[in-house]
């Protein structure tokens, strides 16, 4: 899809293989002053029935749902791409490239903008990351950047963005394709051919290789 029609996919939360995406413990110790500066901001409530509002939906046990439905609103209009810095990353060309035969697509991350521009490094715990939403209505975008300790070895980026699904690239987007160290040369003539006749131009061809003396993956 990248080569033939320019274009990368921007999945939706829901859409991840991990089902742990974007849990947190979302604090539910609002005062009724909490839910005013809220409903000032987000409700078009008028503002001498906000305080009899507030008390009403602070006694309300059901009020964490309304905090929940807002949150999953702002998360599923949200879309994302995943990548790494590390190209010679074993365990991800193990994962993700068909055991090494697959390749690496490089981005040029300049070149990419402003379709980059909302991107972020992910971080990794032990446990999910908390908030109160009513103070601290960014607690949402922490979380989609945040993972278990055992993806850390992914050193993952995520680029965010409000157009979900299908996106065009620039044409200059491209920078390299790594081959994997078991890409057959049929395959490579394949995406060479395809890189020839695609919108991209000025891209390198770059192999992956094993290296002589240690775990490492050598990209010449």
């Amino acid at each position: 899809m990248i080569l033939q029609k320019g274009t990368i996919y921007f999945s939706t939360l829901n859409q991840f293989n991990d089902p742990f995406e974007g849990k947190a413990i979302i604090k539910d110790n609002y005062s009724i002053k909490d839910w005013e500066s809220f409903l000032q901001k987000n409700s078009s409530i008028p503002s001498d029935l906000i305080p009899s509002e507030a008390k009403k939906i602070k006694e309300n046990p059901e009020s964490i749902n309304i905090i929940a439905d807002i949150i999953q609103k702002e998360l599923s209009n949200i879309g994302f791409y995943c990548l790494t810095k590390k190209p010679d990353n074993h365990l991800m060309w193990t994962h993700y490239s068909n055991e090494h035969k697959g390749c690496v697509v490089e981005f040029d991350l300049l070149k990419c903008l402003p379709i980059f521009q909302m991107i972020s490094k992910v971080n990794y715990s032990m446990r999910f990351i908390s908030y109160n939403y009513l103070r601290d209505n960014t607690g949402p975008y922490r979380t989609i950047t945040h993972k278990s300790r055992e993806w850390e070895y992914e050193e993952e980026y995520r680029i965010m963005s409000y157009n979900k699904g299908i996106i065009p690239l620039p044409e200059d987007a491209i920078s390299s394709i790594i081959f994997g160290c078991r890409t057959i040369k049929r395959n490579k003539t394949i995406i060479k051919n395809l890189a020839k006749s695609s919108i991209f131009h000025n891209i390198s061809f770059k192999q992956a290789q094993l290296n002589p003396k240690s775990y490492k993956i050598d990209i010449v």
